[in-house]
């Protein structure tokens, strides 16, 4: 007898401004319990849920989020998530730095208070390696992002406190020269810094500052130093989100591809990602020898926006199941699955938002043409997850990969 067990990848878990109003209580404080309440039965059959938390947290609710791309969310929203069935927080995303070194912090000071497991940010140089133990499955854990907004929330990290965020390149515009030349286009030593990257890094000026491709060498000898140090800990599989690539995208750009496989090449098991807004595929074609990678899981909760509602579809996430069978001592991937979930509005606040998994949505559903535009959007989501149609499944809870 093998030991399966299920663990559940989410996308990230997002906390924009006008959500602090919709989920703000009268008598004081938040309360995002309707948010997840819809999902959380789904969640509760998986032995382990894991989301990207795109945003810090504040443990006593101070300087919360009051700009469109620049965070700062309520301690009720990570408790709240938790107690929906999340258990692991990936720390490590652009949004990380968004209130500095204090408010990682905070963020570690509250995932800590409820229970969560959680890395990618630290609070201590030690690092300690994130292994969670799921009935018997060693789970390795390992969080990093591309960057960390820099550009936009000038919170740049010095050398000395480097270790406080795994990261798989430095900050974006990381170089005084390369701020000055982003903050001064016109200067003539900006002018004449573009002539010496287009000679050396053209891709850089066709690309917007969050795409950038910045120095990674002393990046990359760490994060092969921290999977090693993982890998020592013994581990039956080791999972990495990985924070990178584009917004809002059609497809997982050729850097999160090349990503992605460089990550399997150290070691990585398991790769899911995050950050792209928007759900991408993956490779699943190696599980059968212990690696598999989604490329964009899309926002697990998402504000509606009506730029880019209708074309890109990012009220849409994918909930990415991997079921894990250990056998003495070797553990595999037995198959894997996904869900497709959507953002709705809560009927009794047209400004709230709660998560539902499209088939209990779909079972709810009494008007044909509403259940025909839904049904018409899952075979959308779920070839690009999968790359195959759903025509003849039908609507399901779990697709199978």
């Amino acid at each position: 007898m093998g030991n399966e067990i299920k663990i559940t990848f989410l996308g990230d878990l997002m906390c924009e401004e006008p959500m602090l109003k919709c989920f703000q209580k009268e008598t004081g404080g938040y309360d995002f319990r309707s948010l997840f309440e819809d999902v959380a039965p789904y969640l509760s059959e998986s032995d382990l849920v894991m989301a990207n938390l795109e945003t810090p947290i504040s443990y006593n609710n101070s300087d919360l989020t009051r700009e469109k791309y620049c965070f700062n969310s309520p301690f009720e929203f990570a408790k709240d998530a938790y107690e929906a069935g999340i258990r692991f927080f990936s720390t490590a995303n652009n949004h990380c730095l968004d209130r500095g070194i204090a408010g990682i912090v905070s963020t570690i000071k509250s995932l800590d208070k409820i229970g969560a497991y959680h890395t990618g940010v630290f609070d201590n140089k030690l690092k300690e390696p994130c292994i969670i133990d799921v009935n018997g499955v060693r789970i390795g854990v390992l969080s990093y992002t591309y960057g960390t907004n820099a550009f936009a929330n000038r919170n740049y990290l010095p050398k000395k406190e480097y270790w406080r965020v795994n990261l798989f390149q430095n900050q974006e515009l990381s170089g005084r020269l390369a701020r000055y030349c982003f903050d001064c286009p016109e200067s003539n030593l900006s002018v004449l810094c573009k002539l010496i990257e287009r000679f050396f890094h053209p891709i850089n000026l066709q690309r917007p500052v969050y795409e950038r491709k910045e120095a990674s060498g002393r990046c990359k000898r760490e994060l092969r130093k921290n999977i090693r140090r993982l890998r020592k800990e013994n581990p039956d599989v080791i999972v990495m989100f990985m924070h990178a690539g584009g917004q809002f995208n059609s497809e997982a750009t050729k850097d999160t591809k090349e990503l992605a496989s460089y990550l399997m090449k150290q070691g990585i098991g398991i790769v899911a990602g995050t950050h792209e807004h928007v759900v991408h595929g993956g490779d699943f074609s190696r599980y059968a020898d212990g690696k598999a990678v989604a490329y964009s899981l899309g926002d697990f909760d998402y504000f509606p926006d009506s730029e880019q509602d209708e074309k890109d579809m990012p009220g849409y996430s994918v909930a990415w199941n991997v079921y894990l069978d250990k056998k003495g001592t070797e553990t595999v991937i037995k198959r894997m699955t996904y869900s497709i979930l959507k953002t709705i509005y809560l009927n009794d606040n047209p400004m709230g938002i709660k998560v539902v998994p499209a088939k209990a949505l779909y079972d709810l559903l009494t008007d044909e043409k509403e259940k025909t535009a839904l049904w018409n959007d899952m075979q959308k989501i779920a070839i690009r997850f999968s790359g195959k149609e759903i025509e003849s499944y039908g609507v399901c809870g779990e697709y199978d990969l």
